[in-house]
């Protein structure tokens, strides 16, 4: 009977030791979140930008026109961690309009090259590059932009 019973106490001790050890393993821990937020969600930001033919700036050094605009949304969460994606509209609002996106190169109805930049220094802006494919110093029309921001 003394020996039944110090068995049952091995196997007791046994279950509950192996007990505890798995039900504490819950795999490798992850790296720690935000503050306050919850770790599966997506942040995002748009931004849409309206550059007016007189609007773009002619820089003679490589022939393409600029167009630097205000980014305040931007932080560096979005920068070093999130995505900033670069989108033009071409086309007619309601009637044929496409999103393109950047860095555009064209076809032969539109032969021009529009890339962009996004800069998280003091100012947080976007810069809009337009080159045609001749390099002509010919004035760009107006274009609609959106920028898309994610983490």
């Amino acid at each position: 009977m003394k020996k039944r019973l110090q068995d049952f106490g091995k196997i007791t001790v046994m279950l509950l030791a192996s007990l505890f050890i798995f039900s504490a393993c819950e795999g490798p821990t992850g790296p720690p979140g935000r503050d306050g937020q919850d770790g599966a969600e997506t942040i995002w930001k748009i931004a849409d930008f309206t550059v007016k033919s007189n609007q773009w700036e002619w820089n003679e050094d490589d022939k393409t026109y600029r167009f630097i605009g205000d980014l305040p949304a931007l932080n560096e969460d979005f920068y070093e961690d999130g995505g900033i994606l670069g989108f033009v509209y071409l086309g007619t609002q309601g009637v044929d309009e496409r999103l393109f996106p950047l860095e555009f190169k064209g076809d032969t109805n539109n032969p021009v090259l529009i890339q962009y930049n996004v800069s998280l220094d003091l100012n947080r802006t976007v810069e809009f590059i337009f080159q045609w494919h001749s390099k002509a110093k010919q004035q760009p029309p107006l274009y609609n932009f959106k920028i898309v921001m994610l983490y």
